[in-house]
């Protein structure tokens, strides 16, 4: 949990180092002009310090934001929402545009005000005083107790969507895409080929599958990360060779085709997928889940 005196004293102090950076920028800018050189462009002292500050506020929530998602989310993809909390919380930041007391300060004929200077500074930091801490520290701290709850239902869902379970639940398939064979259980996907975005869409995938055998104390064998290994090698929009096989034998065993991947799973590590997705996931699809045993009987 984080309070607001907390936060009030690390962003505080972030804002003095600014002020004192900006002054020492403003002051070489203004050596520069003096010199005739053009700084009219991107080199310009900034007008807008509400942007700099809503800017310096945010790159410190982030960083506190990753270490309470490092501790609450427990290793989920959840992470904390702060964005609102921001625009609330900073309301009113153009009305530290300094206007003409930069215009002044950036003219090389005039000489350097340490009194007009430290008057903006001082409007800089009663504007942080006003910044309502209590309102984001309270809203942080309510969605700390729920965060890795809201991420095992994103790995849930994605794992849902991924094994088209959710489209099975939505009725968007007639026939069952699980199917029983040889002891063993097998779910479908999409494929993935080769380019960054595809290898990031797979690891999205791959961690959500070892978070299930984790809860399961399932060991699933190496099939994952020597698929892992093969995507992340091709080039941009290759493809795994049709009936590559990963894992052979193992607990998940992975088998690719040219228009899908199959997932053959040993009934463990399928029964543990089963009650994660029944756990975490929605009711439409943990119905569907709870109906593939039907299926099994069936086989």
């Amino acid at each position: 949990m984080i309070t607001a005196d907390s936060l009030k004293i690390g962003i505080r102090q972030r804002i003095r180092d600014y002020i004192a950076a900006r002054d020492q920028y403003a002051q070489s800018v203004k050596t520069l002009c003096g010199l005739g050189l053009d700084r009219s462009g991107r080199d310009r002292f900034n007008l807008f310090a509400g942007e700099d500050v809503f800017q310096i506020v945010a790159c410190y929530m982030d960083e506190l934001c990753q270490m309470l998602n490092a501790e609450f989310a427990k290793g989920t993809p959840a992470r904390i929402e702060t964005a609102l909390l921001l625009g609330n919380a900073l309301r009113g930041r153009e009305a530290l545009h300094q206007g003409a007391w930069a215009a002044d300060f950036l003219n090389p004929s005039k000489p350097f005000d340490p009194l007009k200077q430290q008057a903006y500074a001082d409007t800089i930091l009663a504007y942080v005083e006003r910044i309502d801490f209590e309102a984001i520290a309270a809203g942080i701290n309510a969605q700390l107790p729920a965060l890795e709850g809201k991420g095992l239902a994103q790995i849930a869902r994605e794992l849902s969507l991924s094994f088209r379970f959710r489209a099975m639940a939505m009725g968007s398939y007639q026939t069952p895409l699980v199917q029983f064979k040889a002891g063993r259980v097998i779910t479908k996907g999409g494929t993935f080929s080769g380019g960054q975005d595809n290898w990031e869409q797979f690891e999205t995938l791959r961690a959500g599958i070892e978070r299930v055998a984790k809860d399961g104390d399932i060991a699933l064998g190496s099939g994952l990360g020597d698929l892992s290994s093969a995507i992340e090698d091709l080039s941009w929009g290759d493809a795994i060779a049709s009936r590559s096989t990963f894992g052979k034998r193992d607990a998940l065993e992975i088998r690719c085709f040219k228009d899908k991947f199959e997932y053959h799973w040993s009934r463990d590590a399928f029964d543990a997928l089963q009650a994660f997705i029944c756990l975490h996931g929605e009711p439409e699809v943990a119905d569907v889940m709870m109906s593939v045993a039907a299926l099994d009987t069936a086989a």
